[in-house]
């Protein structure tokens, strides 16, 4: 299965702006309830103190498993790797989908 995906992420205290990221995924369906991606993207995000930061854009790849409660909500847990900046993150997430 192929999809795309828009992220928009900040850290929990708010010191920066809101990041966002692009990405190309493929999912790989399975007969239980955990589904496996991977995907690569772009990711506009900053650097610097504060609010007083500068943008940057860099590609990303990332990887993580989705698990389906129901027909409209599943959660993840990934990992996206921006190689130029030598920079891992780790994500959990919920997703809606309504059709």
């Amino acid at each position: 299965m192929f999809s795309g995906r828009l992220d928009v992420s900040t850290l929990l205290d708010f010191s920066t702006p809101p990041s966002v990221g692009l990405s190309g995924l493929i999912g790989f369906q399975t007969t239980d309830m955990f589904e496996p991606y991977v995907g690569v993207g772009a990711a506009l995000g900053w650097r610097g103190a504060g609010w007083f930061s500068s943008a940057f854009v860099t590609p990303t790849v990332l990887g993580g498993v989705s698990a389906r409660i129901d027909d409209v909500w599943s959660a993840h847990v990934e990992a996206i790797v921006a190689p130029w900046l030598r920079s891992v993150s780790f994500g959990i997430g919920v997703e809606v989908t309504p059709w």
